[in-house]
């Protein structure tokens, strides 16, 4: 049985034909993606040596802490956006510019697998006949990060 996206690639709000459903799923869905990539980041730079004297600024789970105002919008307005930056010091790592790309490439590598775990709840699902609309918003919005995480064009983190 193949199972197919119930969303659009990339998830562009119509805002002329959107329902309140899609809209929440979008929103839900980078909320999700969002926390998602800035935690993995934070994680991982924090793991590979930065330690920092105030953990609470760095590491928590509220995704409007994560979220960047024009990279926000962006996912409204053109189907792909980012988190707000982590800062982390290149200088508290033992091999400065290897652990700070590994930290940089956490975040994609975050959305990647959310996007996978998101993938097989939809293929079990689609397995006894359920749609989910939320879980397959969540493959297409993390695979936008990841992707785009990787790009190294000024705005994005990559």
């Amino acid at each position: 049985m193949s199972t197919t996206l119930n969303v659009p690639v990339p998830f562009i709000v119509s805002f002329s034909a959107s329902t309140v459903e899609e809209v929440t799923i979008l929103c839900v869905s980078i909320l999700v993606a969002v926390t998602v990539s800035a935690e993995s980041q934070a994680f991982a730079a924090t793991f590979l040596g930065d330690y920092r004297s105030e953990p609470g600024k760095r590491h928590h789970f509220n995704a409007f802490l994560h979220l960047d105002p024009l990279g926000t919008l962006c996912f409204f307005l053109a189907g792909f956006g980012w988190s707000r930056e982590i800062t982390i010091e290149r200088t508290a790592f033992k091999h400065p510019r290897f652990y700070y790309l590994l930290s940089r490439l956490a975040g994609p590598l975050g959305n990647f697998l959310m996007a996978n775990i998101a993938a097989s709840l939809v293929w079990m699902l689609g397995e006894f006949g359920w749609e989910d609309k939320v879980f397959s918003g969540l493959i297409v919005v993390n695979m936008m990060m990841a992707v785009y995480g990787l790009l190294i064009i000024p705005p994005l983190p990559g």
